[in-house]
């Protein structure tokens, strides 16, 4: 009996009827393990893109917005050197325009000058006379009380001769050296002119006075007749009496002429014909005046 009972036992064989229960449940287990892992890498993930956006954007633009104004100061420093180039080339263009128009100028005045000089040298045909250029005045004053000229001994050029300009009279050659000359106005204080007035013959002394030629452009008359009216004629010429200077060149023109206290004279003023504080070229006249007429 208990053969069989031993022979019983040693033909049992294991129970393996829980083992799919257990693989299934492990299964389960390792697929929800890796669905939570790829959730949780999703999720990682969309934080870093998160706070990628939070940072890296505005630090992006930042960058963006620097380039730009580096960029634009570029394109300003560009055209701002473009611009004070172009300012540089219009202002030589300027300087350049201003310098011919001056040298355009001068040749308008030189050219009037020197025809001034011809109609004067027809209006005094009767003398000889010789063109000349003013080369120097005395810079202190402005004003043309004597001044030097480019004629001189090899031009034919004598100490006394008369000098004339815009169709008055100017003076006389004071000093000559052999290539210059230096001539004294009748507007200096040391000169005194012998007029008249041509329709009358009355005789007067025009006295040369730079600081009132300065004040006013004028020059005092004196020693003329009490009756001396400048209604018929206030011009006034050089007279026939006169030891220095040619007869008939006109001086000027007299002014505001009233009879004096001693009631036996009158005296007034001259306005000269010459513009004394522009003269460029003169006459001069080389026919000497001759003191035995």
């Amino acid at each position: 009996m208990n053969k069989d009972n031993s022979r019983e036992g040693g033909n049992r064989r294991p129970d393996h009827s829980g083992l799919p229960r257990i693989m299934l449940f492990i299964l389960t287990v390792l697929c929800v393990s890796s669905m939570g892992y790829s959730y949780l890498r999703r999720q990682n993930a969309a934080s870093v893109s998160r706070v990628s956006e939070l940072i890296v954007t505005p630090f992006q633009k930042g960058v963006n917005q620097i380039g730009r104004w580096i960029t634009d100061r570029s394109d300003d420093s560009r055209s701002l050197a473009s611009a004070n180039a172009k300012i540089r080339s219009l202002e030589a263009e300027n300087e350049s325009l201003s310098d011919q128009i001056a040298a355009y100028d001068r040749s308008v005045r030189e050219y009037q000058d020197a025809r001034d000089a011809l109609a004067l040298a027809d209006s005094y045909s009767k003398y000889d006379t010789v063109g000349a250029n003013v080369i120097f005045r005395d810079a202190a004053t402005n004003w043309y009380s004597t001044f030097t000229i480019d004629k001189g001994s090899a031009d034919g050029m004598e100490t006394g001769m008369n000098v004339i300009a815009d169709g008055g009279l100017v003076g006389y050659l004071s000093t000559v050296n052999e290539h210059t000359s230096i001539v004294t106005t009748i507007i200096n204080d040391d000169v005194n002119v012998s007029g008249m007035q041509p329709s009358t013959g009355d005789t007067c002394i025009v006295e040369g006075d730079l600081t009132r030629m300065k004040e006013d452009g004028l020059l005092r008359i004196s020693y003329m007749k009490k009756d001396f009216s400048i209604d018929e004629d206030a011009q006034i010429v050089t007279s026939s009496i006169s030891d220095r200077y040619l007869p008939n060149i006109v001086i000027g023109y007299a002014t505001e002429v009233s009879e004096n206290p001693d009631h036996l004279t009158s005296s007034g003023y001259l306005k000269p014909a010459v513009d004394f504080e522009h003269l460029n070229i003169v006459l001069v006249i080389t026919t000497q005046k001759d003191v035995s007429d």
